[in-house]
């Protein structure tokens, strides 16, 4: 007699058919999981440091505009031979004698066009990484629930054959039990046999699925889990809102963080061109000081000295000549100029489209959802049907593997349907600029 002992105990294969998912005690919901890699993600952290560097540019700028002050001080130690020539009243002799300087001076700037340039270039930076930051947060979320969604989908491909591999189980038992009583055949056995050593393999490959996923969102997490709680698959997935896909257009050329942020990178550019022009034209600075000198004496004289100067005056630089520098520089600007706005007019183009595939994409699986939803219910329908002619011999084994094996494709491929469907909802609220981090909780209830 054939004979084959369960993988699983028929206790815990029950209970994860029936109730489709064992929520670990350290599950991780799709907010947590996001909040965590804010704090674990490598490249979120490089981005975060490049936003913080970036918001320093605009008080540099303004530091140029504003008055330099300077405290200079100074002390020398002379030690001089000194032998006069001739006839003179004055005797040679050894010098020793120090002088001590010590003042502050101010510069500020009145005129100089390129300084004003870069502070309005500045703050044109900042709104830049401003945006370069939230297009990094979106891009976190979509990674995290991308992610996430991939883990869910293995687990749920796991439970999947785990069902499969307790029926198969059963049918096994039973088809033992009859060909015992003289009621089954030999052939009924083999076949239940060779169903239930596909899944065993099927099995393997899908926990190991399960695994390779979990590490992945580790690598972006930094947390471990065992599992993740299932998805409330009972509500019914909504089109997006507003519906008309021009609005999502509006919302895309107004708040899309990546278009922005290249829109301030045309402002840079512009601002660019008017720091480069700014070395042609003259520049107007304020001085101030006031400074001190003590002497105890000098190479002529054993008398000290104490002078303080007071000074105040402007100057005026008029470039006449750069050996063709500054033009050159004005016109790489526009060139420059020129690059940023091509690349804008292209990402606009781009996110236009995302927009539209995204927009249709959500609409095609929403309809992919309800045809495969209607072929849950007629698979389980076929499969009941298959059973109750196995019992009364007008169907054969065969036709019940096939029943069951196509009602967990369909429940497969459905589960995998409202993942693409929700992160395709998250797709289009990131390209239309609105996403964030609540949208994370209408995913986790399936909108």
């Amino acid at each position: 007699m054939l004979s084959r002992t369960p993988i699983l105990p028929l206790a815990l294969l029950g209970i994860l058919a029936s109730a489709g998912w064992v929520k670990a005690a350290n599950a991780m919901e799709l907010a947590e999981a996001y909040r965590r890699a804010q704090q674990h993600d490598a490249r979120f952290a490089a981005a975060r440091a490049a936003h913080s560097a970036g918001r320093e540019q605009l008080p540099q700028a303004r530091a140029r505009l504003l008055p330099t002050v300077t405290l200079e001080a100074g002390k020398t130690s002379y030690d001089a031979s000194v032998t006069y020539q001739g006839n003179t009243t004055f005797q040679g002799g050894d010098r020793r004698y120090e002088n001590r300087e010590y003042g502050i001076s101010l510069t500020q700037p009145l005129y100089q066009r390129s300084l004003y340039a870069a502070y309005r270039q500045s703050e044109s930076r900042v709104a830049l990484a401003e945006a370069e930051f939230q297009l990094a947060q979106h891009d976190l979320i979509l990674r995290v629930t991308q992610v996430y969604f991939e883990m869910l989908a293995a687990q749920d491909s796991h439970r999947l054959v785990l069902s499969q591999q307790s029926t198969y189980q059963t049918q096994f038992d039973q088809a033992q039990a009859r060909l015992t009583a003289g009621a089954g055949t030999r052939i009924e056995v083999s076949e239940t046999r060779a169903r239930l050593d596909i899944t065993i393999s099927q099995e393997i490959a899908a926990r190991n699925e399960v695994d390779v996923r979990r590490q992945t969102l580790w690598k972006l997490t930094g947390q471990q889990v065992s599992q993740l709680p299932e998805m409330d698959k009972q509500q019914t997935p909504k089109p997006p809102e507003p519906a008309q896909v021009e609005k999502w257009l509006a919302l895309g050329e107004e708040k899309n963080p990546r278009l922005n942020a290249l829109r301030h990178a045309v402002n840079a550019a512009e601002q660019e061109i008017q720091v480069a022009r700014g070395a042609h034209h003259p520049t107007l600075d304020l001085n101030a000081g006031v400074a001190n000198a003590r002497s105890t004496g000098s190479v002529y004289t054993s008398a000290g000295s104490d002078s303080t100067v007071k000074s105040v005056g402007v100057q005026l630089k008029i470039p006449l000549f750069q050996g063709g520098g500054a033009s050159a520089r004005v016109r790489e600007a526009i060139a420059l100029r020129d690059k940023a706005r091509e690349e804008m007019e292209d990402t606009r183009r781009e996110v236009q489209a995302q927009v539209r595939q995204t927009h249709a994409g959500i609409h095609s699986g929403l309809a992919q959802i309800r045809a495969l939803e209607l072929a849950e219910g007629s698979s389980e329908e076929a499969l009941k049907a298959s059973r109750v002619g196995l019992q009364v011999g007008s169907r054969n084994i065969l036709d019940v593997f096939n029943a069951e094996t196509q009602l967990q494709t369909v429940r497969r491929d459905l589960a995998r349907a409202r993942y693409e469907y929700l992160l395709n909802i998250l797709r289009l609220k990131a390209a239309a600029g609105t996403l964030d981090e609540n949208d994370l909780n209408l995913t986790t209830r399936n909108q």
